[in-house]
């Protein structure tokens, strides 16, 4: 029963309770806006006629109790719709299409040879030729060779020539939603341009308090970046100002598996140490008041250094509210600290909800004021030192557990000792690093005796956990879970908190463990890892990994089969990480019993180690054609570490994937093609696969060599319901009679930007003559193919249409 919400009648306790399911309800409200859009009139509308409601209670001296918490749920997707059409509604009219803007930079996002990005500030908007009126939105901006003299910083105004294009949404299932990403910045749309079309205006824009933020931000990196080596500077950047950018993988990865990555992510430990030290600073001060002032001052020249994330924001409030009620007399509350803290930045940034950051950081939060203090007795034999910090971190781990291995299937198992060592080290960091930073803005000559004094710390820092993450053990990857399961997870877990003891009888044991037999076991089997089981159906989904091809397979008995996990790598974005690891478990797959490489192509393995290394794989198959490159050595090596039978395939090979089930393989002959235009592609292997009256035929990159001869040889075999365009539409693989063959209802593209011209004209003018309907995964997203053998149906992620059709 929810407790009532009344005037005022005596002590904190029901605001205790009230202000977290006020705050819970205000993030239900956001969530309900995004997950079932209405018209702002109407939510403006419930809300208003629900005030009057609760006045009326008011006056009439009843209580009000719980009929608080739908008027917070109203707000809180009223204030989500508002958000919406502040972010996107003054550049709608100019979305695809060629427009002029006028402004100035509000932030660098990336910097490399060829390009640069970032956010920038519209103030002014026109079409081409036309003229221009004032809007007041943000957009995030990548100029291609950029010209020499074109310098980057906050405040710099600029007129840009582009066209204007709304960002993606989530393209594959389980995959990054890159529009929800930029509406958590405020961004609203992205232009792509040439340094030709970038003009530099006169004059600064922006705020003052900003654009000196960013100036000292500069300061310091370059002060970090001239006296410390690279691998230390870029690990104080990231400690000190959560920069990653010069951050090394191998040190990256190495935080990844011990539970380290908050740490490289400014949070509430960092905006805790700068707290913890400008207390020391004013603690001798005479008057009390101005030493909470002057800390409170410089948490917050913290988080404009460090540029604003969420969890700073939520430390930095949780603080001054804590300063504040200490300097009134009052009692201070962590968990409605928390609360009201969540309260003011989702009224301010109601997008927040869905950053990870947000996340990761109230959870953690959460799980530190509610479940630590619970832990601490269990540790009670050890010494305060070591038992507050076991509790803090186990508390904080336990409470992002679901979320941790859904997003990332990672379990850290030496998280609490790495903490324990590291977290101290930290703090020395954060306190040298301070004055680092304090130096820098007079001169890089007087940050150098301070960066020489930290460098011992970031060495161990540096070194420390790469040696502790290699050792055996140090992280696993735990199987898929069902959803039912973390529900009893966290209900435990909330049991946990709130003190309940269960007394543990001999039949209340037996009972649980015949549940959880029952959830772990059968749950699973039926709904979780073979969904399919019940349907009978196939499900086919080819992924969206851009230039590049990955194709999903689930047969109705629940085997999982990838056909190549393709997409280039380039710089930090890996395809397997980024793309094909995520589908796979937003599809809850624990190990693949068969992955095939169709051929020795980037654009086809490139996500493959990835893959390899966090999935268990039966047997792998290929065309056993080798490359030399360092993509495909890659590859080989995952395969020569873990115990996976390889087959090679070739023309007349079938694989039973289930009794009803057949994966045709129909290229390359056993004799391979040489001395055709392009010996790679007319190797690959083309495979039919075949359930019932239902089949696909595979193409991967074959040319027209290798289609030619099937068509000359057993055309026949080509029939199929729906065709993979060859090599991503190219100009020469498909032919007229390839066509006519397979007599495919439907085909699926899966092409991304690229400079070959793919899918070129002739071959999109190929499919249309033939009535053959087109998906292509660079203007639908990935594309699901389901079917019982008979019926069947193709729906794609970017559209709400369906294509159906039934038999062959």
């Amino acid at each position: 029963m929810l407790p009532s919400i009344e005037r005022p009648r005596s002590s904190g306790s029901q605001t205790v309770v009230a202000l977290p399911l006020l705050a819970a309800a205000f993030a239900a409200g956001i969530s309900l806006a995004k997950i079932w859009p209405q018209a702002i009139s109407w939510t403006a509308g419930l809300a208003f006629l629900h005030g009057v409601f609760l006045l009326f209670l008011y006056i009439r001296q009843r209580p009000l109790g719980a009929f608080v918490l739908p008027l917070f749920l109203l707000l809180g997707a009223l204030s989500f719709q508002l958000a919406e059409r502040e972010i996107h509604a003054p550049l709608e009219n100019f979305l695809g299409r060629q427009v002029v803007l006028s402004g100035y930079v509000h932030g660098l996002d990336s910097k490399d040879a060829e390009s640069v990005a970032f956010l920038f500030q519209v103030e002014q908007a026109a079409l081409v030729g036309e003229e221009a009126s004032a809007v007041r939105s943000r957009i995030r901006v990548r100029i291609f060779r950029p010209s020499p003299t074109l310098t980057i910083s906050y405040g710099q105004r600029l007129r840009l020539s582009g066209e204007l294009v709304a960002p993606a949404a989530q393209r594959t299932p389980g995959g990054f939603n890159y529009a929800a990403f930029l509406a958590g910045e405020g961004v609203a749309a992205l232009l792509s341009t040439g340094g030709s079309a970038v003009e530099i205006l006169p004059g600064r824009g922006g705020y003052f308090w900003l654009s000196a933020a960013a100036a000292a931000r500069q300061r310091v990196t370059a002060a970090l970046l001239r006296w410390l080596p690279p691998q230390e500077a870029g690990l104080a950047l990231g400690l000190l100002l959560g920069e990653r950018k010069h951050l090394a993988v191998e040190t990256e990865e190495a935080y990844k598996r011990l539970g380290l990555t908050h740490i490289l992510s400014v949070s509430g430990l960092h905006t805790a140490f700068v707290a913890a030290f400008a207390l020391l600073l004013t603690s001798r001060m005479r008057w009390k008041v101005l030493g909470a002032v002057l800390t409170a001052a410089l948490v917050f020249a913290y988080l404009l250094l460090t540029g604003g994330e969420p969890p700073v924001w939520r430390a930095a409030i949780m603080l001054w509210l804590v300063m504040g009620a200490r300097q009134l007399g009052r009692e201070s509350d962590g968990v409605v600290a928390l609360a009201a803290a969540a309260l003011l930045m989702l009224f301010f940034r109601p997008h927040w909800l869905f950053s990870l950051s947000f996340q990761f950081s109230f959870l953690a939060c959460l799980g530190i004021l509610l479940l630590s203090p619970r832990l601490l007795p269990y540790f009670s034999r050890l010494p305060r030192f070591l038992s507050a910090p076991i509790s803090v971190t186990l508390g904080a781990q336990a409470a992002v557990l679901p979320l941790q291995l859904t997003l990332f299937a990672l379990l850290p198992l030496f998280s609490v000792l790495a903490n324990l060592l590291c977290v101290p080290l930290v703090g020395a960091v954060m306190g040298l690093g301070l004055a680092v930073v304090a130096a820098s803005m007079f001169s890089p000559l007087l940050a150098a005796p301070f960066c020489f004094a930290i460098y011992p710390v970031l060495l161990a820092l540096n070194e420390g956990p790469r040696l502790l993450a290699a050792l055996p053990g140090a992280a696993v990857v735990p199987p898929p879970l069902h959803p039912g399961l973390w529900a009893v997870y966290v209900f435990l877990l909330c049991l946990f908190a709130g003190g309940v003891k269960i007394v543990w009888t001999r039949a209340r044991l037996i009972l649980t463990a015949l549940l959880l037999l029952n959830m772990v076991v059968f749950l699973p089997l039926f709904t979780g890892l073979f969904p399919n089981i019940a349907s009978r159906q196939l499900e086919v989904v080819f992924l969206d990994v851009g230039q590049g091809l990955s194709v999903f397979i689930r047969t109705p008995e629940g085997k999982n089969i990838l056909l190549d996990a393709g997409g280039r790598r380039g710089g930090n974005f890996d395809p397997g990480e980024r793309i094909v690891l995520p589908f796979l478990r937003n599809r809850r797959v624990a190990s693949l019993d068969l992955l095939v490489l169709t051929h020795p192509s980037e654009d086809h393995h490139g996500g493959m180690p990835a893959v390899l290394s966090a999935i268990t794989v039966r047997r792998f198959a290929s065309n056993g054609e080798r490359d030399d490159s360092a993509a495909f050595l890659a590859v080989r090596e995952k395969l020569a570490a873990a115990p996976i039978a390889e087959m090679v395939l070739s023309g007349g090979d079938r694989l039973l994937l289930g009794e009803e089930v057949v994966l045709e393989v129909l290229s390359p002959p056993p004799e391979k093609f040489s001395y055709t235009v392009d010996d790679v592609n007319n190797n690959a292997l083309i495979k039919r696969l075949i359930f019932n009256e239902f089949s696909i035929l595979f193409t991967s990159d074959g040319e027209y060599e290798a289609l030619e001869r099937l068509v000359r040889l057993q055309p026949e075999s080509l029939s199929a319901v729906v065709l993979q365009v060859p090599h991503h539409g190219s100009r020469r693989a498909m032919s007229e009679p390839f066509l006519a063959a397979v007599d495919a209802q439907a085909a699926v593209i899966s092409v991304g930007r690229n400079t070959y011209g793919h899918p070129h004209e002739d071959a999109l003018m190929l499919l249309k003559q033939k009535q053959i309907t087109i998906f292509r995964t660079d203007l639908h997203g990935a594309v699901t193919i389901r079917s019982d053998g008979l019926r069947w149906t193709i729906d794609s992620q970017l559209s709400a249409s369906q294509l159906t059709g039934e038999g062959v």
